[in-house]
């Protein structure tokens, strides 16, 4: 269950979830939106809030509109535009990221090791890497710069994989 967040060139966003109607926010003032894209695409899916005419959105088309970041339960905001491709309105609706932290685990087939462990910290666009695997804890494993926020998720995905292959269970924390 995800909600979609696009842009228009104007500059108007459009939230959709599930191929439902799509909302846009018809204010004026916006500052109020700062930020809160995950807020409220978490607070719509698990039925607390919904986006309504009466709060300022309106009904929306997404025909021909680019999807620009996503939202799910799983891995929370994936942005899928490099950020200086966005228009101003979705900058400041994006939450900022700062820090993001997943950790990984499975059993290990040991059990005097304990479960294998791996830690992802993303800070702005570096990550790094804490491994625990058959016992042994290796803190400075993998450190690495991206770009842009935008690498930054692709390669937080292309990890996701990697474990989930691997047999790990993920959590972000």
């Amino acid at each position: 269950m995800a909600v979609t967040l696009y842009e228009t060139s104007s500059g108007l966003l459009v939230l959709e979830r599930w191929d439902e109607v799509a909302w846009s926010p018809q204010i004026a003032d916006r500052t109020h939106l700062k930020g809160r894209f995950a807020e409220h695409a978490e607070a719509w899916t698990s039925g607390d809030w919904e986006p309504n005419e009466a709060d300022g959105w309106h009904p929306a088309n997404v025909d021909d509109l680019t999807v620009i970041a996503t939202w799910d339960a799983v891995h929370g905001v994936t942005i899928q535009v490099r950020r200086h491709e966005l228009g101003g309105a979705a900058q400041d609706y994006l939450p900022s990221l700062i820090v993001k932290g997943f950790t990984y685990t499975r059993e290990n087939a040991n059990p005097a090791w304990g479960a294998d462990a791996i830690t992802i910290t993303a800070s702005g666009t570096e990550v790094t890497e804490e491994h625990t695997v058959d016992g042994v804890t290796r803190s400075d494993s993998h450190c690495r710069s991206f770009v842009d926020e935008f690498d930054l998720e692709m390669h937080l995905r292309r990890r996701d994989l990697d474990f989930a292959r691997e047999g790990y269970e993920g959590r972000q924390t």
